[in-house]
């Protein structure tokens, strides 16, 4: 704390409200001549100025504290300029009993130094200057990096107007060329006759016509139709070219179901209810069903002798071969 510098404004506050207070002193009568007055004597070793101890504490203050600090330091001297204010009060002029008014002694005013003005870049915190160049230091670095530069472009030469004429004259024939083609394109197409083809087969065609109602009235000899004029029907009407496949091949009779046909025992020749899951044979009673399985039996016995008898016979050749 002692070895921070001296504020260039310590203390200044202080002071000005000392002085107004003292403009105040001055103009009021009473503090002047009731019991003495309360002016200082300059040799008056006793008292000791309140004013010297604030300027010490305010000497203890340095440049890193926040603005908002100082702000505080201003209202509370605000607070103690209303206090002031309110202790002195005005009161009337008193007077001897004579009535005459008392001798005034002459005051002596104290001398205040001029308060300097403050300094911006003071008040400023070094670490808030450093904090800021250094950020003003990143940004323009990345501002740098973030801007994309594009190449340059090469700078085309300008044509003169001998060059421009020449490149307008092949432009032409380009284009006189193109419109050449593009007429015979178009004549082409008109010349081009275009062929429908029509349908040879047979055809059937649907009419929807409207016809006066037909009324039949019934006489005693014959039968008599009339023509109804005020009422009207609609008659629809199918019109078949192909006579001749007409109408199996337009209307096709349903086709005969299939039953599958009944299957009958191999063993007793009645028809079958069951099936034998191994031979796939049907049969029709218990002992049809034992009789298969026991002829399965020796079938399936006599194909394994015969594999057997193959065996021995090859191994048979193999031996007489060696």
């Amino acid at each position: 704390m002692t070895d921070r510098p001296r504020r260039a404004n310590a203390g200044s506050r202080m002071t000005k409200l000392i002085e107004e207070a003292q403009d105040e002193e001055e103009g009021d009568d009473f503090y002047k001549n009731t019991y003495g007055g309360f002016n200082e004597d300059e040799e008056d070793q006793d008292y000791v100025s309140e004013d010297e101890q604030e300027d010490i504490i305010d000497s203890d203050f340095s440049l890193s504290e926040h603005e908002d600090e100082v702000e505080n330091n201003e209202d509370d001297d605000d607070k103690k300029r209303r206090k002031l204010k309110k202790k002195i009060k005005t009161f009337k002029k008193p007077t001897t009993a004579d009535g005459t008014p008392k001798v005034k002694k002459p005051s002596v005013k104290r001398v205040v130094e001029p308060v300097q003005p403050l300094d911006k870049q003071a008040r400023m915190r070094s670490t808030t200057l450093l904090k800021g160049a250094e950020q003003a230091r990143k940004q323009n670095v990345q501002g740098a990096g973030g801007i994309k530069r594009h190449p340059r472009m090469p700078q085309m030469r300008r044509l003169t107007q001998e060059e421009l004429l020449a490149e307008a004259k092949i432009t032409e024939e380009k284009n006189t060329a193109s419109l050449a083609q593009f007429l015979k394109l178009e004549e082409e197409k008109k010349n081009v006759k275009v062929t429908k083809t029509r349908y040879q087969g047979p055809i059937i065609r649907f009419q929807s016509v409207r016809m006066p109602e037909m009324v039949e009235i019934m006489a005693d000899d014959d039968d008599v139709i009339t023509e109804n004029d005020e009422q009207f029907s609609c008659r629809n009407f199918l019109e078949f070219t192909d006579t001749k496949s007409f109408p199996r091949k337009y209307f096709p009779y349903p086709s005969k179901v299939k039953y599958p046909e009944k299957q009958v025992c191999v063993v007793t020749g009645r028809p079958a209810k069951y099936k034998d899951p191994v031979t796939g044979l049907p049969y029709a009673t218990i002992d049809a069903f034992k009789y298969i399985r026991q002829h399965q039996k020796k079938l399936q016995e006599k194909l394994s002798k015969q594999r057997l008898e193959g065996r021995a016979r090859r191994r048979k050749k193999m031996i007489s071969v060696f």
